[in-house]
């Protein structure tokens, strides 16, 4: 897909998403909980904007968890969740622990890797429940096909947050998805910021050609100390979103978090109209909407040449 034709593609679709529910303007107001896991992202200004954009009418309540699932709990056992037209939850963590809460009210859940295989909702067609939403994930199979074309990788590392579900189902899948084309991959799994200095020496130690960095909230808060730790010994690095990239990683093809929140407006809408959520099905963005990014100074930094078909359909960082 050419520059040109990808833009047309994405516009499109963006217009798509913004027309396809209107809501009647002056419709009564409505209530809607946010709660974060890291503080508010593009996504949820995203979001915000969108229904501001369709004329809805609507109070919001913010809370952030802080990373925090304790804090999050207590929170939610202090909440009447029939005050509130729908929730909406960032992230494969804090989207668990409200379903367990929120048993009635709709949830709309952004940001989350792999819905199904977390046990969010039963499919992508239908939830089973009162949760639907946008994941931002590109598929693994996607993401693997494009890493082989950066280079020849023999040994792949992931540095992950063992107690995050998505990031444990994202070394699963790799491991599969690798093993399928003759590459080792080699795990580092932390629990706390403590580990990360010994999960990256485990790395450099296992002499890995590549480190993949996965859509998890300890690894991309600290994701300026762990890019800059790996470009300084020369192993490059694969980012499942695009921050990751703006922090120095080498290259990855992602979906912006800004671009999911739009996605999101619509299913907003129409549970504010009334329709069950159980018949609004989840979704990833669509592939228009992913960028291919190559950060070139890390490039230069690493010693990674990267081949030229790649370069002529990414987005390049100086």
């Amino acid at each position: 897909m050419n520059g040109c034709t990808k833009v047309l593609s994405t516009v499109f679709a963006l217009l798509m998403i913004m027309t396809a529910v209107v809501l009647p303007a002056g419709a009564d107001s409505s209530k809607a909980l946010l709660v974060y896991w890291r503080g508010e992202t593009p996504c949820e200004k995203a979001l915000k904007s969108g229904l501001k954009d369709l004329g809805v009418n609507i109070q919001l309540s913010e809370f952030d968890a802080q990373q925090d699932k304790g804090r999050l709990g207590n929170y939610l056992a202090t909440i009447d969740e029939k005050k509130f037209d729908f929730i909406y939850t960032f992230g494969t963590t804090a989207s668990l622990e409200t379903a367990k809460v929120v048993k009635q009210t709709p949830i709309l859940f952004g940001i989350v890797t792999n819905p199904v295989q977390a046990g969010l909702i039963r499919s992508w067609e239908s939830s089973g429940n009162n949760v639907t939403g946008v994941s931002h994930a590109v598929p693994y199979q996607d993401q693997v096909d494009f890493m082989t074309r950066l280079g020849k990788f023999e040994r792949v590392g992931i540095l992950y947050d063992q107690n995050v579900a998505n990031a444990q189902i994202a070394f699963d899948e790799l491991k599969k998805l690798l093993g399928e084309k003759g590459i080792n991959i080699v795990g580092a799994p932390v629990t706390s910021e403590a580990d990360l200095e010994g999960g990256i020496k485990t790395l450099a130690d296992q002499k890995v050609d590549l480190v993949y960095l996965p859509s998890d909230s300890l690894i991309i808060s600290k994701a300026d100390t762990i890019v800059a730790a790996l470009n300084a010994q020369k192993i490059p690095t694969y980012g499942a979103v695009e921050s990751f990239m703006q922090k120095g990683a080498l290259a990855g093809i992602v979906s912006s978090y800004e671009m999911v929140g739009k996605a999101l407006v619509e299913k907003a809408a129409k549970i504010l109209k009334g329709t069950p959520v159980s018949q609004i099905p989840s979704s990833h963005l669509p592939f228009e909407m992913l960028t291919a990014i190559v950060n070139a100074k890390t490039a230069q930094q690493v010693g990674v040449s990267i081949p030229y078909e790649v370069l002529s359909q990414a987005q390049i960082l100086e």
